[in-house]
């Protein structure tokens, strides 16, 4: 479902490469939803210090704004505890010694916890929006594709690991068990057949829930993406789309760390041999006087070059996807980086205007 030209889907993805600015973005765009009066909650994934250090500043600052840090061995717990039929099959996994290793050691577990943690907050009618920092392209899709991988394995686990024929003392044969005793310890492997039986009544909720999480990514989600606008980031972006999922809709283009030249521009472009001239007429522009004026005329044509070369490389995602390119939001570029709440402030600023202007007209 497209929400670019309504109001955005109740779970907002924002997708990207490494480096690119996307967990600071997400920040942005849950703090600008915040002060709209939006209940939201940022699920994000292991972010910079410094981030995690503004996000706690602003969630104080505005108790609608809830940041949540997506920790695999926590989400964990809570996953099982959603999904086993009782208290006593949550406590036989949760206190495993098997259980760690699933934690530490699988790492698609991090992608279905996570998932499932996104529908809980869904259901939960406690936030009317959700923006979640995904992973680089290069794990976006896995990610998004983990319900759909834990419905096909909690479908084969009934038959493998349920019923009559199902993992358990009796299924095993005597030679097998004896042979798995001698290598492993007859205790360990009785504790690792309890394990596994554990998840007998497991499958059918997992089954259940990763459907409702797959619903939800296709039929209640916008999905953005942020890019830097250079070439090497736009390549990135261009392949992604290509190999995307046909359900996956990307709805805008947030290009971070833009150059804007001054609105003055958008009426006549920038005329530095003009300013040049105008300089020149000053009288006395001799001395410190003539090395600013200098100065400022290769700021200009520094900016004007950089500003010519992005719009170079997102005139190609116009090019192939015009309908993405006309929803394109601007970050400026900040000598930096996002350093303090004031930036944060200034950006989400630039953010509701632009949401003002595509999501919420009146």
């Amino acid at each position: 479902m497209n929400h670019s030209l309504g109001k955005p889907g109740k779970v907002l993805f924002l997708l990207g490469t490494g480096g690119v600015g996307k967990t600071t973005a997400s920040l942005v765009l849950a703090y600008a939803l915040a002060r709209r009066g939006r209940r939201v909650q940022l699920l994000t994934v292991d972010p910079a210090r410094r981030l995690y250090d503004m996000a706690s500043k602003v969630q104080a600052s505005h108790p609608n704004l809830s940041v949540f840090h997506l920790d695999v061995p926590s989400l964990f717990d809570g996953f099982i505890r959603r999904n086993a039929p009782d208290e006593e099959t949550a406590r036989q996994i949760l206190d495993s010694r098997f259980a760690p290793f699933l934690t530490d050691h699988l790492p698609a577990l991090h992608e279905y916890v996570a998932s499932d943690r996104i529908l809980e907050d869904y259901r939960s009618e406690k936030f009317d929006h959700i923006v979640v920092d995904t992973p680089p392209f290069a794990y976006a899709l896995h990610f998004l594709d983990a319900p759909e991988r834990l419905r096909r394995m909690a479908s084969r686990a009934r038959g493998l690991l349920s019923g009559k024929g199902g993992v358990g003392r009796r299924a095993l044969s005597p030679v097998l068990t004896r042979g798995l005793s001698f290598f492993l310890g007859r205790g360990f492997l009785g504790e690792l057949v309890e394990f596994l039986a554990s998840f007998d009544r497991l499958w059918v909720s997992l089954e259940d829930r990763s459907r409702g999480s797959m619903q939800l990514f296709q039929e209640d989600s916008t999905f953005g993406v942020v890019v830097v606008p250079e070439a090497r980031s736009v390549d990135d972006l261009l392949s992604f789309l290509r190999g995307a999922p046909e359900w996956l809709k990307l709805d805008f283009v947030l290009a971070n760390r833009s150059v804007l030249l001054p609105e003055m521009h958008e009426a006549s472009p920038l005329d530095r041999d003009q300013v040049s001239r105008l300089l020149s007429k000053l009288d006395g522009c001799t001395g410190a006087l003539e090395r600013l004026s200098r100065g400022i005329v290769e700021s200009a044509r520094l900016a004007s070059g950089m500003a010519d070369h992005q719009a170079r490389a997102l005139s190609r995602v116009e090019r192939e996807y015009p309908a993405l390119a006309r929803q394109l939001l601007r970050f400026p570029l900040l000598p930096g980086g996002v350093d303090g709440v004031a930036h944060l402030e200034g950006l989400a600023q630039v953010a509701e205007e632009w949401m003002e202007a595509r999501w919420f007209q009146d």
